[in-house]
């Protein structure tokens, strides 16, 4: 869906009220993902490779563990 849609279709219809609190709402999420992010700044930095994972990987996943695991 797009913005525009999303704009005509589910937030034109709210009211006044419903539209504040959807606000204070997207703020509050903001903020606490912005609180999470600084809470790990101190073991990451922006852009830094943090190991391979996901079954795009696997193996890759694999030979990291066999690595691991011979160390």
């Amino acid at each position: 869906m797009l913005l525009a849609e999303i704009a005509q279709d589910v937030i034109k219809p709210l009211t006044r009220a419903e539209k504040l609190q959807l606000i204070a709402d997207i703020t509050k999420m903001l903020q606490e993902e912005e609180k999470a992010e600084s809470e790990l700044s101190p073991y990451f930095t922006p852009g830094q490779e943090v190991g391979r994972f996901g079954p795009i990987n696997e193996p890759q996943i694999a030979s990291q563990l066999q690595e691991m695991l011979t160390t």
